[in-house]
């Protein structure tokens, strides 16, 4: 059985993608980053979904550009500890992490040569940049892994999701690579192409149902 689709503006069923009250379906960001099931809050996904759709309605992002203050801990050297677990963590993904290295072997020689105050904003600092990236690359699972529900989801229902199928195998492959912003842009191709593609096949069935009972 097929799920009814309901217009995100009006809450109107929707007849082959398109509103009867509207007349078509413009999405919204909101709409977007809840279909590739990331955050309202984020400003990563948010910002290229802009950049893809003109069409989409631009909302505030001033709470996405917000960041976590750091917290001073117990002590520098355990500070390095955590920087240093959570930056190979973000390697092993894949990420680019050159500059917060370097960052951080800086710390380590000004914690033993300079001002202690120095040295937490520099911790503080370097946190925030992985914090940043952390966030980016959850950001990038999630846009991946709702691509491939909604790819998979199509691929059941028998319509045509090799377009759909081409970008996710992108979107996955950049994810690897740590690529996160283009991963991002990928999935959001990949739902597109999905989601157009069942739009597609539910036309012609309802055109094929209505020509076998003329």
């Amino acid at each position: 059985m097929v799920e009814e689709e309901k217009c995100p503006h009006c809450g109107a069923l929707l007849v082959n993608g398109v509103c009867s009250n509207c007349g078509t379906v413009e999405v919204s960001v909101a709409d977007w980053l809840e279909y590739l099931g990331v955050s309202d809050n984020d400003g990563f996904a948010r910002g290229i979904i802009e950049s893809e759709d003109e069409k989409v309605i631009s909302v505030d992002d001033s709470a996405a550009k917000e960041r976590e203050e750091a917290n001073p801990g117990p002590g520098l050297y355990d500070k390095i500890i955590d920087l240093t677990g959570r930056i190979r963590q973000l390697k092993e993904a894949g990420v680019d992490v050159s500059e917060m290295e370097m960052r951080l072997l800086e710390l380590d020689s000004l914690i033993h040569s300079g001002p202690a105050d120095m040295a937490e904003r520099a911790a503080a600092e370097i946190s925030n940049l992985i914090k940043e990236q952390e966030t980016e690359l959850i950001s990038a699972r999630n846009a991946v892994n709702r691509a491939e529900q909604v790819v998979q989801k199509a691929m059941e229902d028998a319509v045509d999701t090799g377009l759909a199928t081409e970008f996710l195998r992108k979107a996955e492959s950049a994810l690897a690579t740590g690529e996160l912003k283009k991963a991002v842009r990928m999935a959001l191709h990949a739902s597109k192409e999905a989601k157009r593609a069942l739009e597609k096949s539910r036309s012609l069935s309802v055109e094929m149902e209505d020509y076998l009972n003329k």
